[in-house]
């Protein structure tokens, strides 16, 4: 099973509580769909997005192009302000345990994760992979960047990363 995973395009500020994109966001979603038409990365079977408008918003363009309805997934929320670290530390790690057991089931599926920065720097933490995610290379994230992975047997086997722009 390949798993991309994505921090959302580029945010404005209003509303605060869960702002669009910007322009410049909208442009990313569409360098996002564009790089799947010309196979930079692989085709979505599904994909997962975040309760926050913006993850949508960033998932739209490919959404259509491939008729796939974005699965909102609590699981993929920004860390509450309610929510301890350990909280959620195991929310993060309670979903890469799903999709470990999602791998063993199909093998063919490619799954778009579309989340937050908080919630990609604590699963790079928590992925085992045959790749040291703990680097510097893999410290920043920038508004649409991403990260692929071949999931096998509970090894997540880093093919790439990248940002479609």
């Amino acid at each position: 099973m390949n798993v991309l995973l994505f921090r959302h395009a580029q945010k404005g500020v209003i509303p605060f509580d869960d702002p669009h994109l910007t322009p410049g966001g909208f442009a990313q979603a569409e360098a996002i769909a564009k790089a799947v038409q010309k196979n930079m990365i692989p085709k979505p079977t599904d994909i997962w997005v975040s309760e926050k408008i913006r993850t949508t918003q960033t998932m739209q363009d490919v959404a259509r192009d491939h008729q796939i309805k974005p699965l909102q997934k609590t699981e993929l929320n920004l860390r509450a302000d309610k929510e301890t670290q350990q909280m959620f530390r195991d929310r993060v790690h309670d979903l890469i345990q799903q999709l470990d057991a999602t791998s063993e089931k199909s093998s063919t599926k490619t799954i778009y994760l579309c989340t937050h920065y908080d919630w990609v720097e604590e699963a790079m933490s928590l992925i085992t992979s045959d790749k040291d995610l703990n680097t510097y290379e893999f410290a920043h994230w920038g508004p649409a960047q991403f990260v692929q992975f071949k999931v096998e047997d509970g090894l997540w086997k880093f093919v790439k990363k990248g940002t479609c722009t």
